[in-house]
């Protein structure tokens, strides 16, 4: 049983902690009254609420060193791209924002300031620059790669019995029934959350395609079909396992935070998540003994490659009237990113001069050998039509409950591709 101390830690750490799914917001930077006329002041608006208390305190202290420019940095949540489009649409576009890699970068490159001659742009992985390649010009700065994939209680599988990490569906499975025999619930991830379903999850049979951008490019041009991925039916065996060794039918009533919380508390032995949430896990339960493995989609061992990739990027508003003063934010944050993007935020780096230092986290670690070894593949959901992503979790959830086919759901997912492949 855990003890008061680290329930009472958990609360805590889930008090703060708001992946991908949260709705809150955070603002920072406000301009004392004392200041003079002649500062600066840049907006910065960015998703990665898990992330906002540092994503906070970078900027104060970006603030505290450059007295004549002023960061005024807003956080979203589940309100990003709303939020990002109304404030474009209104005249009042922030200086520095955040873009995805591929898609969603090409939707907003009309607005992008060329950053291809900065100096810091030769220090930049040159992988990490694809997504936001567009005609020869690169227009962002890399926050860095994160890696999502089955993180696990390396105490409670010892426990079961389990000697290694499952590298097919097959020793999935094989897993889900050791913990089972052993009376240790397999997981409780939250099928709730539209991006875990419709994103995380769907991402990983487009990334194991021999060319997933070509693959995407032809669904939207009616020349293929997501039928065609030969991962779909791995992929809904991994769905079935979730709800199989999870919370059965009360499966896509599981939330994010119910999701930690079990996990940290010892509650279930693994989880679909990445390295970014390792700090509110162990915030919780600093004794947890974490390890990490690829999400199966097959039986071959080979396609065992965890998702890793640039996560975002900070790009800067061609029409802000301070252009200068935001490539001063990305050329300090350039020169501090070990600091901030890679021991704080817990992020493998996306530059060269970078690197994931022995303190770093588990999950940290464990990606970067992933990494090293070339056993990865990029996230999926960067190539897909935007907006489509959002919708896709409905007949996700619909066949997790039990209400439709695995036919019905692929028919369901092309349907919302047309759509927005023709927007």
């Amino acid at each position: 049983m855990i003890n008061k101390k680290v329930v009472s830690a958990l609360m805590a750490a889930i008090a703060v902690s708001c992946l991908a799914g949260c709705t809150g917001r955070t603002e920072s930077g406000e301009v004392s009254e004392s200041e003079k006329k002649d500062v600066v002041k840049l907006d910065l608006l960015q998703f990665k609420v898990d992330q906002a208390p540092q994503i906070q305190a970078m900027v104060a202290d970006f603030n505290e060193q450059h007295p004549d420019i002023v960061i005024n940095a807003t956080v979203e949540g589940d309100g990003y791209s709303a939020l990002r489009k109304s404030r474009f649409a209104g005249g009042e576009g922030p200086d520095i924002f955040f873009v995805e890699g591929y898609s969603d970068a090409r939707e907003w490159g009309e607005h992008l300031e060329d950053l291809s001659n900065e100096k810091w742009m030769e220090d930049v992985v040159e992988t990490s620059k694809d997504g936001v390649t567009i005609d020869g010009k690169i227009y962002g700065f890399p926050i860095g790669l994160e890696g999502y994939g089955f993180v696990y209680n390396k105490d409670l599988f010892e426990e079961a019995g389990i000697t290694e990490e499952p590298k097919t569906l097959s020793e999935l499975r094989a897993v889900n029934e050791k913990l089972k025999s052993a009376g240790i619930q397999g997981n409780s991830d939250c099928l709730k959350e539209w991006w875990f379903l419709g994103q995380h999850l769907l991402s990983v049979p487009f990334s194991l395609v021999e060319n997933p951008e070509e693959f995407s490019e032809k669904i939207s041009a009616e020349e293929g079909k997501i039928a065609d991925n030969s991962f779909m039916d791995g992929f809904f065996d991994v769905v079935d396992m979730m709800v199989e060794y999870g919370n059965g039918a009360n499966s896509i009533g599981t939330d994010y935070d119910t999701m930690i919380s079990k996990f940290a508390a010892g509650e279930t032995a693994m989880l679909m998540t990445g390295c970014w949430a390792e700090p509110s896990i162990l915030g919780a339960n600093p004794d947890l003994n974490l390890g990490m493995f690829a999400i199966p989609m097959s039986d071959n061992e080979e396609d065992a490659r965890m998702a890793v990739n640039a996560s975002a990027y900070y790009v800067i508003n061609k029409d802000s009237e301070h252009i200068e003063e935001a490539k001063v934010f990305l050329e300090w944050l350039h020169e501090n990113g070990q600091h901030y993007l890679v021991d704080t935020m817990n992020m493998v780096p996306a530059f060269k001069s970078m690197s994931v230092g022995e303190d770093a986290g588990r999950t940290l670690q464990i990606i970067d050998t992933y990494v090293g070894e070339n056993k990865t593949c990029p996230f999926g959901f960067f190539l897909w039509p935007v907006g489509a992503k959002q919708e896709f979790y409905v007949p996700l959830q619909q066949y997790a409950a039990g209400q439709s086919s695995r036919e019905e759901t692929l028919a369901g997912l092309q349907d919302i591709w047309d759509k927005f492949a023709d927007n």
